[in-house]
């Protein structure tokens, strides 16, 4: 095949599998490990964020074989699990599967306020086991190690200054000698969680930047961020060197902007002694 006939044939294939691996929604998995002198036991967080009432298989099959794949010793639910467009179902499967058999700590995101009554699914959650967190912090014994997970809920659509105050409320209940983890939904208000002492901020929300380009590695728009935003996925060091780590997310089929270049997120945190 002379080289003018292989362009020919090999430019459209090429373009194919670019434009399939674009579209692809198979999960993909992030890693990240961290250290820190006041982590002397290894343990392991699973990360969900902004499933959307999406569904990953009959059942949430898919989405739950690879959180068990992984053995975490806690799930961390960061906002947007539930969407008021679509029905609670998938979420309801997802929650129910994963409580009975790990500890859950949930945040709320923006689309949860959409529902009527907020209160009503914070409850339908404490009925069932997850741990949900609205300027509160839990203190958990881990082997011979305690930390903390706080949370705070979405500070969207005018709850700015509930969103500051429940800051404030977690500040007052920070020990200084444990490893502090706070929940937050959106990733971008890097003022307000660098003025407490957390040492780690695990949020979700911009999806990643819906469309990613692949070459950049940039995200195109997000919320609160407009485009070519800075805090779309992955991590990154605070000015006070404490470390926020972003989700880009589940939801594809549920969300307004289809995902391109950018594969639903499972993330895996390892602390390491």
């Amino acid at each position: 095949m002379n080289i003018k006939r292989l362009f020919k044939v090999g430019v459209p294939v090429a373009g194919l599998a670019l434009l399939r691996e674009g579209f692809s929604h198979r999960l993909s998995m992030s890693y990240y490990r961290l250290q820190h002198p006041k982590v002397t036991e290894s343990v392991r967080f699973v990360v969900l964020t902004d499933l959307h009432n999406h569904y990953f298989g009959e059942q949430q099959k898919d989405l739950l074989k690879r959180v068990e794949v992984e053995a975490p010793d806690y799930i961390l639910l960061v906002g947007d699990i539930f969407d008021s467009r679509w029905s609670a179902q998938a979420a309801q499967t997802l929650i129910l599967a994963l409580v009975e058999r790990y500890p859950v700590y949930y945040v709320t995101g923006n689309h949860e306020f959409e529902y009527p009554s907020i209160q009503r699914l914070k409850n339908w959650l404490t009925r069932h086991q997850v741990t949900v967190l609205a300027g509160d912090t839990v203190k958990i014994q881990h082997g011979t190690m305690d930390f903390t997970i706080s949370g705070v809920d979405d500070p969207n659509r005018g709850r700015r200054r509930i969103f500051k105050q429940q800051l404030k409320r977690i500040d007052r209940q920070l020990p200084s000698d444990t490893y502090n983890i706070l929940l937050s939904h959106q990733p971008q208000r890097i003022k307000e969680y660098t003025q407490y002492p957390f040492d780690l901020i695990v949020s979700g929300h911009a999806h990643g930047g819906q469309i990613r380009i692949p070459w950049a590695n940039q995200g195109l728009y997000a919320p609160q961020q407009g485009f070519r935003p800075l805090y779309t996925h992955g991590l990154h060091q605070l000015p006070n060197h404490a470390y926020l780590i972003i989700s880009r997310g589940l939801a594809y089929a549920t969300t307004r902007i289809p995902r391109l270049f950018n594969r639903p997120e499972v993330v895996v945190i390892d602390l390491l002694k």
